[in-house]
């Protein structure tokens, strides 16, 4: 699936139709959609695995990172 958001896209979430819990997918998922500029999706993956991931989970830096800085440029989104 590589080069291939949305082939790569419908693999992930098949697979996370079996195992939901999967965090590290969840934030793979996001961090495909945010390369394709789909920035919606990438952040109902980025909640689904906050939802998830245990308190502290050292895999969500990334995705909080990114956060904080729209938070930073941009705090109109997060009104």
């Amino acid at each position: 699936s590589m080069g291939d958001l949305g082939g790569g896209a419908r693999l992930a979430l098949q697979g996370l139709t079996q195992n939901p819990c999967a965090v590290e997918a969840w934030m793979d998922l996001s961090a495909a959609y945010l390369k394709g500029y789909q920035t919606v999706l990438a952040w109902i993956c980025l909640d689904r695995a906050r939802a998830l991931a245990p308190p502290d989970c050292p895999i969500l830096a990334e995705g909080l990172k990114l956060e904080q800085s729209l938070r930073e440029r941009h705090p109109e989104f997060f009104n």
